[in-house]
This record gives structure tokens, sequence and C-alpha cells, in this order.
């Protein structure tokens, strides 16, 4: 999908993802509880498989995008070498977790100043329309 990320690479998934049927996206961070996600947003994690592997384990190294139609999980995408989604969630104040709709999943990363043991900086994503924020910020204790 995005290759070679520098700072302020755009990342559009509208454009990425045009050969799949999907309508939003769920950032789902490493602290992620597999029951708090089915029940604050309808989606169950177990429900996609992969070659017959579960997708989705939690870890101090991997979060998650997943690509949803309808609330099902049609594809994921592991994003945690080189492109962190933590600090988004952070700033929506939403936990583990955010769906953000199709039209909006329009991001650009930036460099933290951090870098793995290999070298390989790590870089983190925001979106590219900054007025986003406060559509997605969780406002109360219910999950947008």
């Amino acid at each position: 999908m995005v290759t070679n990320v520098k700072d302020k690479t755009v990342i559009d998934f509208e454009k990425e993802l045009e050969c799949l049927e999907w309508d939003s996206l769920m950032l789902i961070d490493r602290h992620f509880e597999a029951g708090d996600v089915k029940s604050k947003t309808g989606v169950d994690l177990s429900d996609f498989r992969l070659m017959g592997f579960k997708s989705f384990y939690k870890s101090d190294f991997y979060t998650f995008i997943a690509i949803l139609n309808k609330k099902k999980i049609v594809a994921v995408i592991e994003t945690s070498r080189g492109v962190l989604i933590d600090d988004l969630i952070t700033e929506l104040d939403n936990n583990d977790m955010a769906i953000i709709a199709k039209e909006d999943a329009k991001f650009v990363t930036y460099f933290i100043n951090e870098e793995y043991l290999d070298g390989t900086k790590i870089y983190s994503i925001a979106f590219k329309d900054k007025k986003l924020i406060e559509k997605y910020k969780r406002v109360s204790k219910g999950f947008q």
C-alpha cells in the first residue's frame, strides 16, 4: 500500500484501497480488548481469519487498521513497522480504537524523532484535514 514512508507522506485510503468494497476503517491500538471492541463498536474481531489464522493479537509492538464494510472486517493492515497510529488514537481520546469514515480516511505522516534499533525511522499519522480531529474526538464516555 504505502512504501518508503517519509515525513509528510499522504496516505489516502480511499484511493489506495479502491479495489475493495469498504465504508470505514478502524484504528486499533496495541492495548485493545476484543470484548470492548465488540461492545463499543459492534465489530467482532474474531470474525476475521486470514488463511485459517486469527489476525489480531495483543502485543506491545503491533497496532492494526481494520478495513470495514457494514461493520464486517474485509482486510487488516498491521501498522507497527515504521508508521504508528497510537498518537492519533490518543489525540481522539478513544482509548484503544477509532472508526473513521471512508471519505475522511486521508492522513499525513510525521516523523516522531525516534528510530528502531536497526535505524528505521518511526512515523505517526495525523488527519490530512486537521478539522476532523473534532469530528472524531470522543466527547463523552460513549463511543462514537
